[in-house]
């Protein structure tokens, strides 16, 4: 929800160059929400192991899940926007977490969303973000780095050979 009160601070850069990837990106994540809210309010779809820890671990990660996007966003600083978009003075950011990984905001709203629908305790919001809302993120990175390497050229290219895409030593 703090993502909608900073809307007019995250709509910087005068060009997409994904097109309506974030259109796709939001359609997307609030019907995942919205499907995820109603199945937990109606008991639709519970998931049946444990859910006395389920749940919990739920909320947890997704706490994580807003610190890890929120830190990443604070560390751009005004150069996180919505749009894939390069500004007049863009700078390769290497330090805080994208030391370790390129897209912690992504990282870090793929956890929330997932904490969020095992702390409804509902399976189905789980497999509908994973088959609609994933891949979405995986063609937008593609999109990022793609300007990202037009921009910056061989010290791009240079980060991207040592930090990971979304989980720190693995992808």
């Amino acid at each position: 929800m703090a993502d909608v009160a900073l809307a007019r601070r995250y709509a910087g850069g005068t060009r997409s160059l994904d097109g309506s990837g974030w259109a796709l990106l939001s359609a997307s994540l609030l019907a995942n929400i919205a499907l995820a809210v109603a199945c937990g309010w109606l008991g639709l779809f519970p998931i049946s192991w444990r859910p006395d820890l389920v749940a919990p671990a739920g909320v947890a990660l997704g706490l994580a899940g807003l610190a890890i996007r929120y830190g990443a966003i604070a560390t751009l600083g005004r150069q996180f926007t919505w749009r894939v978009t390069i500004l007049d003075d863009h700078r390769l950011i290497e330090h805080g977490p994208f030391a370790w990984i390129r897209h912690p905001g992504y990282s870090g709203g793929l956890l929330a969303a997932y904490g969020i629908f095992l702390g409804l305790g509902t399976w189905l919001p789980v497999l509908t973000f994973s088959l609609t809302y994933v891949p979405l993120v995986l063609w937008r990175i593609r999109a990022e780095e793609a300007a990202l390497e037009r921009h910056f050229g061989e010290a791009y290219v240079a980060y991207r050979d040592k930090a990971r895409a979304l989980i720190p030593w693995v992808l």
